[in-house]
């Protein structure tokens, strides 16, 4: 599959361990060999753990030089059969140095007044036209969801996302899966102003221009108060 990484069962990678080390000696188990605090065996877990713990500089571009331009990337949007250029490039360094590079394709059907991009766990959400994808940071792979109207914005808690689209909320766990939407709280943007003691509290417009309404949704169901 393009875009995946190549591992080598037998590469040993020599990584300083952040605390808390027996947390990720046990995490392991059998997979570790020798000093398991200073050799790790499976690159594909190193990968995940700095993903994870890392903060991630991300950036929006049109045009990409060395090294990215040298990446294999991960694809969102409408990919053409032909690949061709893509109508915008996000560019993730991580705190550690890991690169990843994800090309964004539009589509002349879709609406793309906003986009965003997140990390969340060891996966990175991604607002771009009527969907949200995640790419999950250690294989590349790619789930997308269809938000059914133009994705509006992103907003990260401690264990999920919350995205907007111009109709509804939306709540995916940190891989990728939906938890849970809203019934439509708006019909041309949605917005969040606050997440607080479990409930979201945000404004939809139902008469554009101008025509926004408040709401509240519980954090842990999707239910309006």
């Amino acid at each position: 599959m393009g875009g995946m990484l190549k591992r080598s069962a037998s590469m040993e990678v020599r990584l300083s361990m952040p605390a808390p080390r027996a947390w990720a000696c046990r995490a392991l188990g059998p997979n570790w060999r020798g000093d398991c605090c200073d050799t790790l065996l499976r690159r594909e877990f190193l990968f995940e753990v700095q993903w994870h713990m890392s903060t991630a500089e991300i950036e929006w571009r049109s045009v990409i030089d060395a090294p990215w331009i040298e990446m294999s990337p991960a694809r969102i949007g409408a990919i053409p059969s032909g690949l061709g250029t893509p109508d915008q490039y996000i560019l993730i360094t991580g705190s550690d140095g890991q690169r990843l590079r994800v090309d964004a394709y539009a589509s002349s059907e879709e609406l793309f007044t906003f986009n965003d991009a997140k990390m969340v766990g060891g996966h990175l959400g991604v607002g771009w036209g009527h969907s949200v994808y995640f790419i999950n940071c250690t294989t590349r792979e790619v789930t997308s969801h269809a938000l059914a109207a133009y994705f509006h914005e992103m907003r990260a808690t401690s264990d999920s996302l919350l995205v907007t689209s111009g109709e509804r909320v939306f709540r995916f766990a940190t891989d990728g899966s939906l938890l849970w939407r809203t019934d439509p709280v708006g019909v041309d943007g949605v917005i969040i102003d606050t997440v607080e003691n479990s409930v979201i509290q945000g404004q939809g417009e139902w008469d554009p221009p101008g025509g926004w309404k408040r709401f509240q949704v519980h954090l842990d169901s999707g239910q309006l108060v």
